[in-house]
């Protein structure tokens, strides 16, 4: 679930600190592919497959200009964070029951 990723942060004014622009992931093929494959691995694995298809879903908007890069940075890390925390509350009461 970690391997999907955007940058995490966007800077307003490109212009001051052009290294640090945000990167349009979905620009990057390669990333796509290995997500995609990623998903055929673990096809029951509902909070990858979310992260993918938004992901997936976000680049197409993004191709069509209908939303900026930063909303789609922000839509997407506020999901992955929130999926990664679930993912943890998981193995911790996993790890709970096992102990008792």
């Amino acid at each position: 679930m970690l391997a999907i990723a955007f940058p995490a942060h966007a800077l307003e004014d490109a212009k001051l600190w052009p290294d640090d622009k945000p990167k349009n992931f979905c620009e990057n093929q390669e990333k796509a592919t290995a997500n995609e494959n990623l998903a055929k691995q673990h096809p029951t694995d509902e909070r990858l497959i979310k992260l993918v298809a938004l992901r997936a879903g976000l680049c197409d908007l993004l191709g069509k200009h209908i939303i900026e890069l930063d909303l789609a940075i922000d839509v997407f890390e506020h999901e992955r964070t929130n999926q990664m925390m679930k993912r943890v509350e998981e193995i911790q009461s996993s790890d709970r029951e096992i102990d008792l």
